[in-house]
Order: structure tokens, then sequence, then C-alpha cells
């Protein structure tokens, strides 16, 4: 067998398939927003940035409210869509799906991080460790 041909979409796993998806995702939600952060402190004074979060307070509550909604709503959408595309057999998909209210806890736990603003106290804690902005 060619090597084009053994590293080819049809011939990996369901596994390494959903590895490479949760990769990309992770590099999206963490770095890229990271990235974006230290851009801003570059560019605003931290002041300004921890107002815009604090004006943004109500259309980011809607839109974490709307995005837990929908996950936990339509978890088992997501996972039969998910175990048709990776090729999961039907014991992988129950697993899958048992983890609903895992998942809907950890949710609950992250959103209680973000209300106690843990986020401006990032930047507040950036901006102090150095001279990030002017």
């Amino acid at each position: 067998m060619r090597f084009d041909q053994s590293m080819s979409d049809n011939n990996r796993s369901p596994r390494n398939k959903g590895r490479q998806w949760f990769c990309v995702s992770l590099l999206l939600v963490t770095v890229v927003p990271f990235i974006l952060l230290i851009l801003a402190t570059l560019l605003y004074p931290v002041a300004v940035i921890v107002q815009w979060f604090a004006s943004l307070h109500p259309e980011l509550s809607f839109w974490r409210l709307a995005v837990f909604i929908g996950l936990i709503g339509g978890w088992h959408i997501w996972t039969e869509g998910y175990a048709r595309w990776a090729g999961l057999n039907a014991h992988q998909s129950q697993l899958l799906a048992a983890y609903r209210w895992r998942m809907a806890l950890w949710l609950i736990i992250i959103e209680t991080l973000l209300i106690q603003d843990v986020l401006a106290e990032f930047v507040e804690s950036l901006n102090s460790l150095g001279s990030w902005s002017s």
C-alpha cells in the first residue's frame, strides 16, 4: 500500500478524526481568543477593555445561555450526528450520550467562573505583570 493511500481520509480511524477535530476546535476556542486578548492589551488601555467587557455583559450572558441550551438540549442530535460521522458503534454512541449531564456540570462550573469576572481579572493581572499597554 502506498503512503498516500494509507493516510487518506477514508483509512483514518474515527478516533483519529475525532482527535483532529478536537484539536482544531481547542485551537479556535482557546488560542485565538487569547491572541486577540493580548493584541487588545497592546492597542488599548486595560481599563477600556474591562469597560468593554462590562458593557457587553448582557449580550455575552444571552450568548452563553443560548449555547448551553443548544448544547444540552440538542445533545442527542449532536451525538447522533457525530456518531454517524465518526463511524461509532451502538455501544460507543450510548457512552457518548451518557456524558450529557457531565458536560452540563462542567458548563455550569465554567459559567460560574465567568460570572465572577475572572476574565477581567486576568486582563488586569496581565497588565500588572508588565507594561502591556500605554
